[in-house]
């Protein structure tokens, strides 16, 4: 019969966990097991460091719009349009909106960390913002604190040592919050205690302006204690300026008693014109060089009508009529105030009408075209002198007859035109006037005359010769030569100026 045991073996009835030996597993299955334990960590630390990424990429676009806020803050102080004490509460609104921006996008887990950094640049940027105001507001003073010195200097109401205990009190009270410290305040004084000197100098000397010898007075106070706080320079400006006024305040004088003296001389002119005398009153207002005038008027007018008597007509003198044209165009203003009537016992009527006509001319020029000379005159003058130079007319009597006749020419052609002549109308007059051929009351047979040197007479039996040129070789290189002197390229100067070259060449 079967023997049950006894119940020494009976906890081994009891179930067990399973166990497996190493060699009752397959190896393969373990390596599937690590595999799928480093898949789940790579995916935690992968999900880790997207949230950073995030986190990190929120942090500094937050921080780039701090930066963006606290640059429009800071133009906004700056223009105006932000007062300063509303800057803490306007940087609060805008950081607040950065911050919750951020946070949207930040992990829960991370956003402690990633609120510490966003707090550090906040107050940062404020501290920057609270900086600017705290210039702006420095600099407010000090332009204010400018500004009303500025004003205080120009004040002519307030005596200046009153002016300058009021800047001191104003420099003591706001220097500090304007950034000047004691010195700069010292200096700052001094360079206001100069503008109120400098101020009430320029007051005086405006007050003198148009009396020399008030503007002398000025300008020796200037040297005195009074002015002891004016700067080497200003001093030097305001004494250079005090000369200028007493220099124009001489000339307007000397002007205003030329008009004077002119305007009683044109009145006693007037009285010798119509009446033939003067008022006893006008001859003690004129000047002695006036007196003096009206006498050689009158004893050239006598010396004419006993030459008229007599039969003998007037010779003009060539220097003198050469000097009044000349003055005519090198100072027509002297020229037009000459009388020329104390001259007809030396310039001859034809002379004297011309230069007559220079002075008509200029007082119709300087109508319409503003006081400056007439072109046509002064043209015309240019081409005389031109061909006189390449003729080699220098004596007064030729110089004289040449212009006279030349004048009288180009006088009667205009009056014929009805227009001023062109350039090349009157250069063709002066080439006629410079014609050359036989004398026409000649004895010997030599002797040649110009056509301006004839007398009317003798122009009506004058035969010149026929105009000629250079070669016609040498043509280009005298028109260059001419050019080169400013002189007319005509046949005359062409000619003239080949002969020349071609007789210091013999």
């Amino acid at each position: 019969m079967p023997r049950i045991a006894a119940g020494e073996d009976f906890g081994q009835l009891v179930e067990q966990p399973m166990r497996m030996s190493e060699s009752a597993v397959p190896r393969a299955a373990f390596g599937v097991f690590e595999g799928m334990r480093q898949l789940g960590d790579q995916l935690v630390r992968e999900g880790e460091e997207a949230k950073r990424v995030r986190t990190a990429r929120a942090v500094t676009e937050a921080q780039l719009d701090f930066e963006t806020a606290q640059m429009e803050i800071e133009d906004r102080l700056r223009s105006g349009d932000l007062r300063r004490e509303e800057l803490q509460r306007e940087w609060e609104h805008k950081a607040s909106e950065i911050r919750e921006r951020a946070r949207e996008q930040v992990p829960r887990e991370l956003w402690e960390p990633a609120q510490t950094a966003l707090g550090a640049k906040g107050r940062n940027a404020l501290l920057k913002l609270m900086g600017t105001a705290k210039v702006l507001e420095r600099e407010e003073t000090r332009a204010n604190v400018e500004q009303t010195l500025a004003n205080l200097a120009r004040s002519a109401d307030t005596p200046r040592e009153n002016s300058v205990a009021i800047a001191r009190q104003l420099l003591e009270i706001n220097g500090a919050a304007a950034g000047l410290g004691r010195d700069d305040q010292q200096r700052v004084l001094q360079r206001f205690r100069e503008s109120l000197a400098e101020n009430e100098a320029k007051r005086l000397l405006v007050s003198a302006r148009g009396n020399p010898k008030a503007l002398e007075a000025v300008t020796g106070r200037l040297g005195t204690p009074e002015f002891a706080d004016l700067n080497p320079d200003a001093r030097l400006r305001l004494e250079q300026y005090a000369q200028q006024q007493s220099e124009s305040a001489i000339t307007r004088a000397r002007i205003e008693q030329d008009r004077r003296e002119q305007q009683v001389y044109g009145t006693a002119l007037l009285q010798v014109e119509t009446s033939g005398t003067i008022d006893p009153d006008i001859w003690q207002q004129l000047t002695d060089g006036h007196r003096a005038s009206l006498l050689n008027r009158a004893k050239a007018e006598a010396k004419q009508r006993r030459m008229e008597a007599e039969g003998r007509p007037v010779k003009t003198d060539w220097s003198l009529y050469l000097t009044l044209r000349e003055q005519a165009v090198a100072d027509p203003e002297k020229f037009v105030q000459v009388d020329l009537k104390q001259y007809v016992d030396r310039i001859g009527g034809a002379q004297l009408e011309q230069l007559a006509d220079l002075k008509a001319a200029h007082f119709k020029a300087k109508a319409a075209a503003n006081g400056k000379p007439q072109r046509e005159v002064v043209s015309l003058t240019q081409q005389m002198n031109a061909t006189m130079q390449a003729l080699n007319i220098k004596k007064p009597e030729q110089k004289g007859k040449f212009i006279s006749y030349v004048q009288a020419e180009v006088d009667a052609a205009t009056d014929a035109k009805g227009k001023p002549l062109t350039f090349e109308e009157r250069q063709a007059i002066i080439d006629r006037a410079v014609l050359k051929g036989p004398d026409p009351d000649r004895i010997l047979p030599w002797g040649e005359r110009r056509m301006f040197q004839l007398t009317p007479e003798q122009r009506s039996r004058f035969q010149p010769d026929a105009p000629t040129d250079a070669p016609a070789a040498e043509v280009e290189a005298l028109n260059e030569a001419l050019k080169a002197q400013g002189l007319a390229l005509t046949p005359a100067n062409r000619l003239a100026l080949y002969r020349r070259v071609m007789g210091a060449k013999q």
